[in-house]
């Protein structure tokens, strides 16, 4: 995809240096963090969420992806990701179920392991070329917006305390990749995260955390970027 660069340069600039008009730093205002979600994520994913992540590839390498997964649960994300357990995270990351007639207690426990497999995911994409690819027609990156609308589903079917979360750590990510892109100009999936952000923030209840200056500067952005794609 080609980009009008200057244009989005200094769309990209937008989100991390203040404004002359206003002094608003529109990520600050988001304060912007992977903490509150990770700590959410690894305090409700128990020992059976995990178990039954690693069995998500056909149950091969069961107990190599499950020792994987546990070291991420205790908080170190190896970045890059190898095939164990990138893999499970990847394939878990497609769940999907009658939401209609599945009891709410269970929907909730797939809520949170979708949550955790796109968070994991989406984290780990920080640094995606150092990966030794094992078969270089598999990129864990591959998809990451469609992980993004996963991530998005889940984290609102969670609650206003989750998706404050969500919004915070993708204002991270995105803060994380426009920081790189300023220098070598790889964009990612900024647009993308502008996008999910807007969504996030404009959920009736979460719009309240906010003022409503920043959230129509980040609106007004999504837009802009839209119309460039």
């Amino acid at each position: 995809m080609l980009w009008p660069k200057t244009i989005f340069i200094q769309l990209l600039k937008l989100m991390v240096r203040y404004k002359p008009q206003s002094k608003i730093l529109v990520l600050a205002n988001l304060d912007p963090s992977d903490r509150p979600l990770l700590d959410l994520l690894f305090q409700h994913i128990d020992d059976s969420m995990l178990v039954e992540i690693a069995h998500a590839d056909y149950g091969d390498d069961v107990a190599i992806h499950l020792e994987a997964l546990q070291q991420i649960r205790s908080g170190s994300i190896p970045v890059p990701l190898q095939w164990h357990p990138a893999e499970v995270l990847c394939l878990t990351r497609w769940t999907e179920w009658d939401s209609l007639n599945t009891p709410e207690l269970i929907s909730q426990r797939n809520h949170w392991m979708r949550l955790f497999v796109c968070t994991v995911l989406i984290w780990a994409s920080l640094e995606p070329e150092d990966y030794e690819y094992q078969n270089e027609n598999w990129d864990y990156t591959d998809g990451e917006n469609s992980t993004i609308i996963q991530f998005i589903d889940s984290a609102l079917n969670l609650g206003d305390h989750v998706s404050l979360a969500a919004l915070k750590f993708l204002g991270w990510r995105m803060q994380c990749q426009i920081e790189r892109a300023l220098i070598d100009e790889d964009f990612g999936n900024c647009p993308c995260y502008a996008v999910a952000m807007l969504l996030l923030s404009s959920h009736a209840k979460l719009i309240t955390y906010f003022s409503p200056k920043p959230m129509i500067t980040l609106s007004r952005y999504s837009l802009r970027v839209f119309k460039l794609l």
